[in-house]
Order: structure tokens, then C-alpha cells, then sequence
């Protein structure tokens, strides 16, 4: 329950970028690791609590062993009430600023860069990428090869270029949510076909040009045609415009990831959408501290986040497992919160700087400006492990 990037874990509650995880809390960039809150870079821990840079540790407060009694005991005092989850989020903020930060989340790698990268050779300035390689400016990817300026690619997608959203495609241009398909150029939706040229939502099709089908020597001799046409009105090797889009930027993962203002998009022009005034109502309940004092009729009640303004509801279920991990009632809308954990995210972008310990040259997520304590993979591993 509101978490992001979690994998083959389980019983979470407001984590982010976790990888094998059970009946955590408010626990970010750790692995293996159970029974933790509002911790961060754990590996094989249990019992911990507002900690950093832990490993295979048990029953840790603030980065310091205590017994389990003790532990029990400390932990309560965070507990229970927004008052005081809001106090535990500000104690880990601050030894958020203080851990040694690794250069970027790269494991078993070979000749890449970017960010969240695991098993890949050959990366270049790629994000959230695995098992891939020969890549450059991947955003998502998931045993990938040879692919450039492409995003959310799965599945062995091989020789693509300007493409999103696909799943095992082979000589792919310009095109969006292709799926099982080869030699796709300017099309999008569609699955398991070849040979298709600015064509949408066609299935098990081969030789089609703006969804008419041709043979394959009228295809072969109309595509150059068209290309050349292109290629005089500058469209040719430029994806889809803007404006093509449906959604309004604010609207899509995008602004996860690169976040704009309204003012910003519409000048560059994307769609923007504003706020359903109807979503906006005024809050006239007052939102109990302490989860033991929420009744079950709160499910009933209409809030308004803190933040924005939006409004959102508490359902049963979420009620029930809030009081069962003993953490209060949001005073945030889950859009909100969901940009609260994003943003424990750094930007997709990359920065020449040195290591913070031995001066060596890094290329890392992290801007020379940052106040975090950043090390290279080498002087990380010494001091943390």
C-alpha cells in the first residue's frame, strides 16, 4: 500500500525502491530486509529502525544495537499518531543528508551509465534498465538490446529507436505500443505484424500503409516514396508531435520524472490539465491523530489533502491495515503521496564530478550542488560494508 518501484516483496506500507522485502514501513533503497521503518539502504537487516546504511543488522535504533525489549519499547514512541510519523519522517530526513550516498544504484554492470541499473553491458545514460545491453538513453528496460532514445521497452525489443511502450518488437522507428512485431515504422497499437508503415490498432497484419493492405512489391516500392516526401517536409526521423498526445502532461509519468509547471508545457506545446473544481470540496472533519481513535465511519467522510487540496477517501481495507501496522490516517491525497515518494528519486540526468573521499571522476544522478555525502563504488563499499 502506497508504494512505488517494490519488487517480490510483500506487507509494505510508503516504501520505495525495495527488492525483497516483508512488513515494512517508510523504508527506501534496501533489500532482503524485514519488520524495518523509516530506514533507508538496508541489505539483509531485521528489526531495524531509523537507520541507514545497514547490513545484515537485528534490532538497530537510530544505527545503534538495543535489545529486543528496548527496541520494542523505542519504536512505540513513532508510532501510532501523525503527530508522530511526522517527527520520525523528519529524524530520517536528516539522516538522509548524512549517509554516504553510493554514486548510483548500478549493480553488476559493465561499461554503463545512468541510474537503477542491474545486469546490463554497454548502458549509455540509461534509467531503470536490467539484463540489457548495448543501449543509450533508455528510460525502463527490461532484457533490452540495441535500442536508442526509448522508453518502457520489455521483453527483448532489439534494434528499436524512438519507440515506448513495447514488448519483444525487432526493427522498430517511431512508433508506440507495439507488441510481438517487426519492421514497424510511425504506427502505433499494434500486435503481432511486420511491415507496417503509420498504421493503428492492427492485428496480425503485414505490408499495410496507413491501414490499407498492399502486397509486398507496392510496399516495398510505395514506403521509399513516402520517406523521401517526409524527408522534404523535415517529419522524417522526428517521433509523433506534442500535440499528438491525448493527456495533458501533468497527467502522465512524465511529470514524475521531469516535472514541469503548467506555464512551462503549455509553452512548449503540451496539453495541460487543470483541476475538476468538483474534487475540491472542503473538508469539514477533523481527522483523529492517533489511528485507535479513527472510527469506522471515517470511510464515510470526505478529506482533503493537506497539500493540494484534493479530495480522497479512506476505504475498509486500508483502514483495517493501517490500524494493524499502528500508523495514522493520511493527511495527504495519494497523488501527493505519491510524489513524496518520487521524489526520494533523483532526477534522470547525469553530472561529471568526483568522488567525495578520493577525488576520482563519477558520473552520477547526484549535482555538484546536492548537500548529500556522494562516493564512488570503490570508496562506498569501504565504508559502508
Amino acid at each position: 500500500m502506497d508504494s512505488d518501484y517494490v519488487y517480490n516483496s510483500e506487507l509494505l506500507c510508503e516504501c520505495f525502491y525495495v527488492k525483497n522485502c516483508n512488513n515494512c514501513i517508510y523504508t527506501s533503497y534496501s533489500q532482503n530486509s524485514y519488520d524495518c521503518g523509516f530506514s533507508e539502504n538496508l541489505k539483509g537487516c531485521r528489526n531495524c529502525f531509523l537507520s541507514t546504511n545497514l547490513n545484515n543488522k537485528e534490532y538497530h535504533f537510530m544505527n545503534e544495537p538495543v535489545s529486543k525489549e528496548e527496541y520494542a519499547q523505542k519504536i512505540q514512541e513513532f508510532l501510532g499518531s501523525h503527530s508522530a510519523v511526522q517527527r520520525a519522517k523528519e529524524i530520517l530526513q536528516e539522516l538522509r543528508k548524512k549517509r554516504i550516498h553510493k554514486y548510483a544504484n548500478i549493480i553488476n554492470c559493465e561499461n554503463s551509465s545512468g541510474d537503477f541499473l542491474t545486469n546490463t553491458q554497454n548502458c549509455t545514460d540509461c534509467y531503470d534498465a536490467n539484463d540489457s545491453q548495448d543501449c543509450k538513453y533508455v528510460n525502463v528496460g527490461v532484457n533490452v538490446k540495441d535500442l536508442i532514445d526509448c522508453s518502457n521497452m520489455y521483453l527483448k525489443p532489439e534494434l528499436n529507436y524512438q519507440v515506448m511502450g513495447t514488448i519483444e518488437t525487432y526493427n522498430v522507428i517511431f512508433s508506440l505500443y507495439v507488441f510481438h512485431s517487426q519492421n514497424v515504422a510511425y504506427s502505433e497499437f499494434c500486435f503481432n505484424s511486420s511491415n507496417l508503415f503509420g498504421c493503428s490498432g492492427l492485428r496480425k497484419k503485414q505490408y499495410c500503409i496507413f491501414n490499407k493492405q498492399y502486397t509486398k512489391e507496392q510496399y516495398e516500392e510505395l514506403v521509399p516514396h513516402i520517406i523521401e516526401h517526409m524527408r522534404a517536409t523535415g517529419e522524417w526521423g522526428q517521433m509523433f508531435p506534442i500535440w499528438h498526445s491525448p493527456y495533458g502532461y501533468n497527467e502522465t509519468v512524465a511529470q514524475d520524472y521531469v516535472p514541469l509547471t503548467k506555464e512551462v508545457a503549455l509553452a512548449r506545446g503540451m496539453h495541460w490539465k487543470n483541476p475538476d473544481q468538483k474534487d475540491y470540496k472542503p473538508q469539514t472533519y477533523t481527522i483523529p491523530d492517533s489511528i485507535k481513535d479513527a472510527p469506522d465511519t471515517i470511510t464515510k467522510e470526505l478529506l482533503a489533502c493537506e497539500n493540494c487540496g484534493k479530495n480522497y477517501r479512506i476505504i475498509p481495507q486500508e483502514l483495517a491495515r493501517l490500524r494493524n501496522i499502528n500508523l495514522p490516517i493520511p493527511h495527504k491525497c495519494p497523488d501527493c503521496r505519491h510524489s513524496d515518494r518520487m521524489s526520494l528519486r533523483n532526477p534522470p540526468r547525469l553530472y561529471a564530478r568526483t568522488c567525495m573521499h578520493c577525488n576520482n571522476p563519477i558520473e552520477t544522478t547526484y549535482s555538484p550542488d546536492r548537500p548529500e555525502i556522494v562516493y564512488c563504488e570503490k570508496c562506498y563499499l569501504e565504508a559502508v560494508y
